[in-house]
């Protein structure tokens, strides 16, 4: 059985969902879909194209979706955020 991990997400707006439903073997995308469901019925988020990026001493570093949380470098006590999936473009 994989180690659970306590996360906490945030979404775009800045809500944050603190759990530990994942475990340190799931995927990113896993974690990407589950939360931004979570983020949607909470009326904290609108339907998006979003990749998660793990913060780490203050900067955001992108996450691949297909790589599990431990090989990604999400542990225990990990900070989690949406990011628009490309950046965003001013127009």
């Amino acid at each position: 059985m994989a180690h659970k991990l306590n996360l906490s997400i945030r979404a775009t707006n800045g809500a944050q969902w603190d759990t530990d439903e994942f475990g340190s073997n799931q995927r990113v995308d896993h974690v990407l879909k589950a939360s931004e469901k979570h983020f949607e019925q909470a009326g904290e988020m609108s339907p998006g194209d979003y990749l998660l990026g793990l913060v780490v001493d203050g900067t955001i570093q992108d996450l691949i979706d297909a790589e599990k949380l431990e090989d990604a470098g999400v542990k225990d006590g990990s900070v989690l955020v949406f990011k628009p999936r490309g950046g965003q473009v001013d127009g």
